[in-house]
């Protein structure tokens, strides 16, 4: 029984042997045992963390996302496939100011670790295309649902009270809109005839002159009048007399 407890003797170092080969365990020089996949695993994401800058300086970070972005927009803001960024002008520059920082990092998963800053079609890829995120987010996609629907949402989506629209309060609120504007063209106008303007009237516009004098607009001696106008329009004989073409006024 003693022999069991005693390393060497087939006891506790050949308990922790067989324990070690059950889990797939290794030993280090101190006698500890370790998981050496875990272990590589490890190694392996604190590489790749260094790789995106994980111990690169703030401001040198800010840096060279500064330079990705702008690299990016003056390309083409709709997308920047990796292979062609890293040959930017931008980029070539920083890689020679920053050569110790370049020589840690790779651009890639430099870019993919800023994902706040940065979009990538496709995480897996080599040479995915790249766009800055604040860029694809501005992009809002037609909704293609119904029109009823639409409305039916912002509806609900209103404060509650309000004034239901029906003709009446439509018509009184164009009639109010209406006197409003008219309300300042005068205002406008005073003002201009303050200043010399003929009678206040220049900078108006057709209809605000027809509104304010009616009698500004005269037709010509020998005008045709609106009736005339449509009568002729529908006139067949004008046209079989020129051939199909319609006369001039």
């Amino acid at each position: 029984m003693l022999a069991d407890r005693i390393p060497g003797h087939g006891g506790f170092g050949s308990f922790a042997g067989r324990r070690n080969s059950l889990f797939n365990l290794a030993t280090d020089k101190k006698g500890r045992a370790f998981d050496p996949v875990a272990k590589k695993k490890a190694k392996q994401a604190e590489e790749e963390a260094i790789a995106a800058g994980k111990k690169v300086k703030e401001e040198i970070k800010k840096e060279i996302i500064e330079g990705v972005a702008n690299s990016i927009r003056l390309t083409n803001p709709k997308g920047v496939r990796m292979s062609e960024l890293g040959a930017h002008p931008i980029i070539q520059a920083l890689k020679t100011k920053h050569q110790d920082t370049f020589k840690t990092i790779q651009l890639l998963l430099f870019i993919k670790a800023n994902d706040k800053v940065f979009w990538v079609d496709d995480e897996e890829s080599t040479n995915p295309t790249i766009r800055c995120l604040e860029d694809v987010e501005a992009e809002v996609a037609p909704d293609e649902r119904p029109l009823e629907e639409i409305i039916e949402e912002r509806r609900a989506a209103l404060p509650p009270g309000g004034t239901p629209v029906t003709p009446e309060t439509f018509k009184a609120w164009k009639e109010k809109r209406e006197a409003e504007r008219l309300a300042k063209v005068e205002e406008d106008r005073q003002e201009s005839m303050k200043k010399g303007g003929n009678k206040g009237l220049v900078g108006m516009s057709g209809r605000d002159l027809f509104t304010y004098d009616a009698s500004l607009f005269q037709d010509d001696e020998g005008a045709v009048s609106a009736d005339e106008y449509d009568e002729r329009e529908e006139d067949p004989q004008d046209e079989d007399d020129n051939g199909g073409k319609t006369q001039g006024m």
